[in-house]
């Protein structure tokens, strides 16, 4: 698809980089930097765009950048283009959720927040939105659920309701 519209002139080129933000079967992380353990957020959105632009001819970190994903991964988008809005102008959420799971899933089940509440809020899109002070400019956001999952399209709904705010 992507070809496609690159060869219709509806799109520009682009360089996807998907990195493996969960590094095995057995984990899941939710692309967060935990507390005492994995820093999956300072990975994702410092180190992999630095990296991969400063290695390619491509625009730094900022409006032009994009991060999407499925699932976790649309966790992931919304909560990393929150957080840094100036390493990304959009971002694509897939049958995310929009709050943090209580627990990561790896070997064992860790509160990736140690129990912090702050830290916790500060992670969840639905809050962050409807906080006092949302990140300005706001990144664009696509979202899109599937209707057999009721939680996933109330959240989606809910964080598609804030950013129209």
């Amino acid at each position: 698809m992507l070809r496609k519209l690159i060869s219709t002139l509806k799109a520009r080129p682009v360089v996807l980089v998907i990195p493996d933000a969960n590094g095995g079967l057995d984990r899941s992380t939710q692309c967060l930097n935990t507390v005492h353990g994995e820093q999956d957020e300072t990975y994702l959105a410092v180190d992999v765009p630095d990296d991969i632009s400063g290695r390619l001819r491509v625009e730094r970190p900022g409006p032009a950048w994009g991060i999407a994903g499925f699932s976790e991964g649309g966790f992931c988008a919304a909560n990393l283009a929150l957080r840094h809005p100036d390493r990304y102008g959009v971002a694509a959420s897939l049958s995310g959720y929009f709050e943090p799971l209580r627990t990561n899933h790896l070997p064992r089940a860790t509160d990736p927040f140690a129990g912090d509440r702050a830290l916790r809020a500060a992670n969840s899109p639905l809050k962050v939105l409807a906080s006092a002070l949302p990140p300005s400019p706001l990144p664009h956001f696509w979202v899109m659920s599937g209707n057999a999952a009721q939680s996933d399209m109330v959240q989606a709904q809910a964080f598609v309701d804030l950013v129209k705010q």
